[in-house]
């Protein structure tokens, strides 16, 4: 019960910076954009977003799997946060950076669709 109750408010919680950063984008703004999604990373992770950044696809996937099993949820509310990165980025002309942002992104989904396909998909629907 408590687990539900703690990914239900992260959810909540992402969804809230999600918005805020697409409302950011929307009017050109990718650097608020992207201080937002940092918001977003250390929600998610509970680490700066230096770590992510500093890890490859693969360490980004082992970073969520450190109990053995990948933190599906996190791993998905992660997923969604750097895509969002990754448009900012491209916006600023970064596009090394968005592309690198996506690789782990798309990591992650792949990683958590092998587990449950289904309920990475509630996720996503839910962040929508």
């Amino acid at each position: 019960m408590y687990q539900t109750d703690y990914i239900l408010r992260m959810i909540e919680q992402v969804g809230t910076l999600l918005r805020r950063m697409l409302d950011a984008l929307r009017v050109a703004r990718p650097e608020e954009a992207l201080q937002i999604a940092d918001e977003a990373v250390l929600v998610v992770t509970d680490t700066p977003p230096e770590l992510i950044d500093a890890l490859g696809p693969e360490g980004v996937v082992q970073f969520f799997a450190a109990g053995g099993q990948l933190d599906l949820e996190r791993a998905v509310l992660l997923a969604h946060v750097l895509h969002g990165r990754a448009t900012a980025f491209e916006e600023l002309g970064k596009d090394s950076k968005a592309d690198a942002q996506r690789e782990k992104a798309d990591a992650l989904l792949a990683a958590a669709r092998e587990i449950d396909e289904d309920r990475v998909e509630a996720l996503l629907d839910m962040l929508e």
